[in-house]
């Protein structure tokens, strides 16, 4: 094309996706890969077997609006856990991603359930699950475990 006639569909800047922030933490999740961001900005990225290329699956923003700073998936790949900035931890059950609208803040809204946890006082450095059984364990620079 002439430099005044450029094709814009492949500009990401075009795409409206521009102003999500950076990408903090990014988890393999079975077909593809999952992303989370800043303001709480979490997405779902699937391979396609046509290309050699990932394509954007589904894109929430969290009613979290945190930045999400870690990602784990449990081993059947059912759940996902987002760790925030703010020490808090969001479950969300990967089945249900089909069948959420993510336009729809009050479907959001229910997919992300909070989980009660509250007892570091300093920044969660990592956080995992446990293979064998439903446990999730949490390290803090508050030197606990």
């Amino acid at each position: 094309t002439s430099e005044g006639n450029e094709d814009k569909s492949s500009d990401p800047a075009s795409s409206g996706y521009s102003n999500l922030g950076a990408v903090w933490t990014i988890y393999s999740v079975g077909r593809g890969f999952a992303c989370g961001g800043e303001n709480g900005n979490f997405t779902l990225y699937e391979r396609t077997y046509d290309s050699d290329y990932f394509q954007c699956y589904k894109r929430f923003a969290t009613p979290y609006a945190h930045r999400i700073i870690d990602i784990t998936v449990s081993p059947n790949e059912e759940s996902l856990l987002c760790c925030y900035s703010n020490n808090e931890l969001v479950h969300f059950c990967l089945a249900n991603v089909d069948i959420i609208d993510h336009e729809k803040p009050e479907e959001i809204a229910h997919a992300f359930k909070l989980l009660p946890v509250g007892f570091h006082n300093d920044i969660v450095t990592a956080f995992d699950v446990c293979i064998q059984k439903s446990i999730l364990i949490t390290a803090s620079m508050d030197k606990h475990v």
